[in-house]
């Protein structure tokens, strides 16, 4: 047990993170696509974390305060090694560099805060205009880009948006789904598998290996999102491999409520899921798309 919870561990780390194929792509896009989120994203945070550190650690009080200094070189090191450990281009790795830079942030935004009251105090219009504008600036670099992001689901804001999540609508299919789970007996949703030059999709040939981890395969990982949501209604989910993905369907009677598939697969289902409604959405937002069936009158039920 402790070597495994030591020596062991590391080993895991350095053949999954250093030697292992996390690390065998260039470094030069991987930093600039964090830096690139971290401008549209939190631009004024990183700001602010500058001023804070900088105030803190060369200001009157200088030295007094050596949380703010670690977090700020938390927030550094993170950008300079968060490239180098993640394997895909995504926006959210640049959470683990805000979250440190928010408390020199924070001090950033107080030394702003404080210099405007020292300078009304003492009739320093000057001072005080500059760094109400200041604050006024950093509430709306703030505020525009969470009223423009919030809700995306564009490929224009791909900056700050991870590519591998369906669209909004898909939200809709997924609480339809947990509606007809939480009243039907038995399988509640069946992935259709399939195969593609990208190899099987959505099948596992042992949905109880989903249980423990890592989730078994052949490919639990192409459903995700979808199998968090599925969980918090506690659906029960199986799934046909590639080759009976047509003749191996369950009979009509046994026919979970909700079969999702892929659209390659969805003409020939339909044929086949009388009573079911139909809906595409997409899966990733610029790059697949899924196809999920319901049946209308489970859906009734469950509305009822």
């Amino acid at each position: 047990m402790l070597y495994e919870a030591t020596w062991g561990a590391g080993e895991k780390f350095w053949g999954t993170w250093a030697a292992g194929t996390h690390s065998g792509h260039p470094y030069v896009p991987y930093v600039w696509d964090i830096v690139e989120t971290l401008a549209y994203g939190s631009g004024v945070l990183v700001v602010l974390a500058v001023v804070g550190f900088l105030a803190d650690g060369y200001g009157e009080a200088r030295g007094t305060r050596s949380v703010v200094a670690y977090a700020t070189y938390w927030g550094a090191a993170s950008l300079v090694g968060y490239p180098v450990a993640t394997d895909i281009q995504a926006p959210w790795a640049a959470v683990h560099i805000v979250l440190p830079l928010s408390i020199p942030a924070a001090v950033g935004l107080a030394s702003i805060g404080d210099s405007m009251r020292d300078a009304v105090e003492t009739g320093d219009a000057v001072t005080a205009g500059l760094a109400g504008l200041i604050v006024l600036a950093a509430v709306g670099g703030v505020a525009a880009p969470n009223a423009d992001y919030w809700n995306s689901a564009s490929a224009e804001d791909k900056q700050v948006l991870q590519w591998a999540q369906p669209e909004n609508d898909y939200k809709h299919a997924l609480e339809d789904a947990g509606a007809v789970a939480r009243d039907n007996e038995g399988t509640d949703v069946l992935w259709v598998g399939t195969s593609t030059p990208r190899g099987t999709r959505l099948y596992v040939s042992d949905e109880s290996s989903v249980d423990r981890m890592p989730p078994g395969g052949p490919s639990w990982h192409s459903r995700l999102p979808t199998p968090w949501y599925l969980e918090l209604h506690d659906a029960n989910v199986t799934s046909t491999p590639p080759e009976a993905r047509f003749e191996g369907l369950p009979p009509a009677e046994e026919m979970p409520p909700v079969v999702i598939a892929k659209p390659s697969d969805a003409e020939e289902l339909e044929t086949r899921l009388d009573g079911y409604e139909s809906r595409e959405y997409a899966f990733r937002l610029w790059t697949e798309r899924i196809v999920v069936f319901i049946d209308e009158a489970a859906l009734a039920d469950a509305r009822e």
